[in-house]
């Protein structure tokens, strides 16, 4: 199973712990944001349709390493929750594993695609969810 989602950060609150004034470890952000449609999903035609919000927090392992623990919040659905290392992939995108999941997305394992940008960017989850056998 596939979900493209537009991630829109709505709330971003950057933890800078000594030494100050640069990305190095413990450094974490904190962030809310708003998931809306980029196409049909979950009964929902049209795009910019606000479905779900996210939830997590960022932080850094090292200068340029960071790892990521989220959870994606679709009411009606269920949840996915994200854990682990930010991968860098090519053309700027980051990829996250996906450990699991609520709901329609119970035992749901894989990883997200975030796509480049800063507070707005293209999140596509690829599931395997072990009941339906959905690849």
């Amino acid at each position: 199973m596939t979900i493209k989602i537009l991630l829109l950060i709505r709330v971003q609150v950057p933890h800078d712990v000594a030494p100050k004034g640069r990305e190095n470890k413990g450094d974490y952000i904190s962030y809310r944001a708003l998931l809306v449609t980029v196409g049909p999903l979950f009964g929902k035609k049209k795009k910019n349709v606000p479905v779900g919000y996210e939830i997590g927090r960022q932080t850094f392992t090292n200068a340029e390493d960071a790892t990521m623990k989220s959870t994606a919040t679709f009411p009606g659905q269920g949840t996915i929750r994200l854990r682990g290392a930010m991968t860098s992939v090519k053309n700027g995108l980051l990829r996250v594993p996906i450990v699991g999941g609520t709901g329609k997305f119970q035992g749901a394992r894989g990883e997200l695609v975030m796509g480049p940008g800063d507070t707005r960017w293209v999140n596509t989850y690829h599931l395997r969810l072990p009941e339906s056998g959905i690849a």
